[in-house]
């Protein structure tokens, strides 16, 4: 299942599902066109918001910076 599917299975709009998790109603439409992907933590509001994302979903990685940098 896609992010654009789960959403609309949750009953939610894009300016809704955008609201909910604090991004512009654009940057969640780029994600669900695969054009970005979400930082980790915009991934962790969705799946809060919705319950569970697929894996599917890319997302960035956390970056570790060394101690000190």
């Amino acid at each position: 299942m896609t992010l654009k599917q789960l959403r609309v299975a949750q009953g939610l709009s894009q300016t809704v599902l955008a609201t909910m998790i604090c991004v512009k109603q654009n940057q969640l439409s780029t994600w669900e066109r695969g054009r970005t992907v979400p930082c980790p933590k915009n991934y962790d509001r969705l799946v809060e918001v919705l319950g569970g994302v697929p894996d599917d979903i890319p997302r960035v990685e956390r970056r570790r910076r060394p101690i000190g940098s």
